[in-house]
């Protein structure tokens, strides 16, 4: 079972951003992937790390990493989502993506290139998640 969670507890936040070589910071908020028995299994194995800012109007997917030896593209794209669903919930418009994301991954998400950065228009993009082109 494919868990996505926000890590609201700081120290849950450190310890996963050091798992994943992340450095830690209070202004960067935390959702962790994680592959699990059920909601309660005590030794769940963790996926993808996705970081990212609201700073109003420099809303930002900071980074979007799997853990050593992973590769669930499927998990990285659901996190990623699931990111951004929060910060549409969040009021946010439109989210950039740190230059550090390739630009396949980028594209495979819906984004597309504004003025030299990725970026999507979450309001066209939940019109209709599943048609939306970029």
């Amino acid at each position: 079972m494919l868990i996505v969670r926000p890590l609201t507890d700081p120290n849950d936040a450190e310890r996963s951003c050091r798992f994943f070589g992340r450095p830690s910071d209070p202004d960067v908020l935390t959702f962790l992937a994680v592959e699990a028995k059920d909601q309660n299994d005590k030794s769940p194995i963790p996926l993808v790390l996705c970081r990212f800012t609201l700073k109003g109007g420099k809303d930002e997917i900071v980074s979007l990493d799997y853990a050593k030896g992973v590769h669930d593209t499927e998990a990285l794209i659901i996190t990623a989502r699931t990111v951004m669903n929060f910060m549409y919930r969040c009021s946010v418009k439109t989210v950039y993506l740190s230059e550090e994301i390739s630009e396949d991954l980028a594209l495979s998400l819906g984004f597309r290139k504004v003025n030299g950065r990725f970026a999507i228009d979450l309001e066209e993009f939940y019109k209709s998640p599943c048609g939306y082109r970029a």
